[in-house]
């Protein structure tokens, strides 16, 4: 894995944080002749080749490796560390990069991280446990020592780097994914590793091999992934084999966290919020200036629009590929502000991730400073009141369980709370994502798993989201009940997505859970318990709807443009079309008017209300648009 793999992952609005496992992959020199190469494809004997060209039986009695150099990426320099128990396949990583740093190990049992703020994070998801495994199984040289760890083994293919010609070797660790090992015909290295995760590819080069107490070191890394800009470079320029470390040295260390200031004498506050398109928005001050507007996120990570990192003169540092929501990246940097108040919770020097979201606001009908998530949900005890429009922020040695209220344990995916449930009684792990509007949204490798287009045979296609990384599109059907632990929820509104890339790809959860199933409780968020409450609220306060105008309009240079129309919806029956400018609604021009007002209109008025749009173009017309139930339960 690279340096910065998980720093900007995106979902909802945006989401996750920076780890760290640095893959040590052994070889040869120039000036040490390799075994003989004789043209076989057998795994076993390719990878004993490359045993013996890399030291041989000198393995056999290394115990702890530890790596430190250069790390470039992004534009930024800094350093790294890596230390690897070669017995064990325990390891510790830690770096510093620009206004950034972190560090991230596995401990035998459990992987786990640390934010720049010393907070520290135990993720336990089916994917960061399958991660962690086949990351130990390369640090314990697995392919040389199969009695360290079982894995299959298969020849792939014949490829090459640069003209270099290798054998590509599929490799799948017990417990763990498959990645390729390529091997180098002329020396026998291990040129690159490939391995997809759950939303992007990794690739990992290494070069530059020197000699150190018998064994062959690389000492140029190079990490990188099928998104712009994502070049990670590590160069080694100090190696220690079997330095003195403790098993000390590689447990998950203890978090410590003092970043804030509560208002004098309070262990809680109360901040009002607007739920504006299924968003909650609460107003919060960046280095003492006028409160903007933050969307609260939990599968996200706290960060500024470039907009208004622009304007509140916030430098941001560097450039990394963001996955979101959407199928494309953007580019992000990271900033320190001077000072975060939220509702007089004051933070300090904090580190936001900056990065524009510009068509996120478009879709949103409204200007937004940026998002609060993870790092806000880490440190107090959240309780989310749909009913009241407040949240509450209790620190955690203050906080009381809600009475009557269903507690469902929650694993961190990365930073993200991952719960487990079934949809219509098919199994799987749930994002949960103030963050999304939406109330299901499936994803891609869940949806062919089960064949759920051909178990519901969904009525429309429609766009259905956007984020970060342009718009979602999806199939949308009601599934009969949602349970999410030992809560139950029926007829919910479900999108089977047909994302091919971006975070609604990930193969390693059956999907996401929005505002749209949220605002039916009142829910307290526990992260130091991983537990979530939940209250129910009376159903007929949110009853639940399918947009009844047949179109997703995005508020563009002062008009409603149309950018997605339901084939034979009403706004296809009244003739709109993808690139439409709508100036005005039953009289009433885009100035007076609001998006998430209008796009609650088009779900809850009855079906059969008729509005008059005026569409501009070469000529002006009025076109009436009939609202009509889409998705009947």
């Amino acid at each position: 894995m690279g340096m910065i793999d998980n720093l900007l992952r995106v979902s909802g609005a945006a989401k996750s944080f920076l780890t760290l496992m640095i893959l040590v992959t052994l070889s040869c020199s120039n000036t040490t002749r390799a075994p003989t190469w004789t043209g076989s494809t057998d795994p076993g004997v390719l990878l004993e080749r490359s045993h013996q060209a890399t030291g041989g039986e000198a393995w056999s009695s290394v115990q702890h490796l530890i790596l430190s150099g250069t790390l470039k990426a992004g534009g930024l320099t800094g350093e790294f560390k890596v230390l690897e128990d070669i017995r064990s396949g325990r390891s510790v990583s830690s770096f510093e990069l620009g206004p950034t740093r972190g560090a991230s190990g596995f401990d035998g049992d459990v992987p786990w991280f640390r934010d720049s703020s010393g907070d520290v994070t135990v993720p336990k998801s089916a994917g960061d446990l399958e991660a962690a495994r086949t990351e130990a199984y390369r640090v314990f040289r697995g392919f040389w020592f199969p009695s360290r760890g079982a894995a299959q083994l298969s020849y792939a293919r014949r490829d090459a780097i640069d003209g270099r010609a290798s054998d590509v070797i599929l490799v799948t660790p017990r417990g763990g994914r498959e990645f390729e090992v390529w091997l180098e015909r002329d020396t026998g290295r291990i040129v690159r590793i490939v391995e997809p995760n759950s939303i992007t590819t990794k690739t990992t080069d290494f070069s530059d091999f020197r000699e150190v107490k018998g064994l062959w070191l690389p000492h140029r890394i190079v990490a990188f992934s099928d998104e712009p800009n994502s070049e990670e470079v590590m160069l080694v320029t100090e190696a220690q084999v079997d330095p003195e470390l403790g098993d000390g040295a590689f447990a998950v260390p203890e978090s410590s966290v003092s970043d804030f200031e509560m208002p004098e004498g309070a262990t809680q506050v109360t901040l009002p919020f607007e739920l504006l398109n299924n968003h909650i928005y609460v107003r919060a001050a960046v280095n003492g200036r006028k409160p903007g507007r933050f969307l609260v996120d939990t599968g996200g990570v706290n960060l500024l629009t470039r907009t208004a990192a622009a304007e509140l003169e916030v430098k941001a540092e560097g450039s990394f590929p963001v996955i979101g929501a959407g199928q494309e990246s953007v580019q992000a940097g990271i900033a320190r502000l001077d000072r975060f108040d939220l509702g007089g919770i004051l933070f300090p020097s904090p580190e936001f991730i900056v990065l524009p979201l510009d068509s996120l606001e478009r879709a949103e009908g409204l200007t937004m400073a940026g998002l609060i998530g993870f790092e806000v949900f880490k440190r107090f005890v959240v309780t989310i009141d749909y009913g009241t429009n407040e949240m509450v922020l209790t620190l955690p040695s203050a906080a009381t369980a809600p009475p009557d209220a269903i507690a469902v344990p929650f694993e961190y995916d990365g930073a993200h709370a991952v719960v487990e449930g079934t949809i219509d009684g098919r199994p799987g792990s749930f994002t949960v994502d103030t963050g999304s509007r939406s109330p299901v949204t499936l994803h891609g490798p869940f949806v062919a798993e089960h064949e759920l287009m051909n178990a519901y045979n969904p009525p429309l296609e429609a766009l259905t989201g956007w984020g970060v990384g342009c718009c979602v599109r999806s199939s949308v059907t009601r599934a009969k009940m949602l349970t999410l632990g030992d809560v139950q929820i029926p007829d919910v509104i479900m999108h089977l997505t047909v994302q091919t890339k971006g975070a609604f790809a990930d193969k390693y959860e059956a999907g996401n859970i929005g505002s749209g199933v949220f605002k039916r409780f009142r829910l307290t968020f526990d992260y130091g318990k991983q537990l979530i409450y939940f209250e129910p609220r009376s159903t007929e306060l949110i009853e639940e709807s399918f947009d009844r105008s047949g179109m997703w309009v995005n508020l563009v240079d002062g008009a409603f443009e149309v950018k997605d129309v339901i084939a034979g919806g009403p706004a296809a029956q009244a003739g709109l079309e993808v690139g439409d400018r709508i100036t005005a609604v039953d009289g009433a021009s885009v100035a007076d008017l609001s998006l998430p007002t209008l796009r609650q209109r088009f779900q809850t008025e009855a079906p059969g209300t008729t509005l008059t749009l005026t569409v501009a173009g070469d000529r002006e017309r009025a076109v009436e648009l009939a609202l009509r139930e889409l998705l009947p339960r």
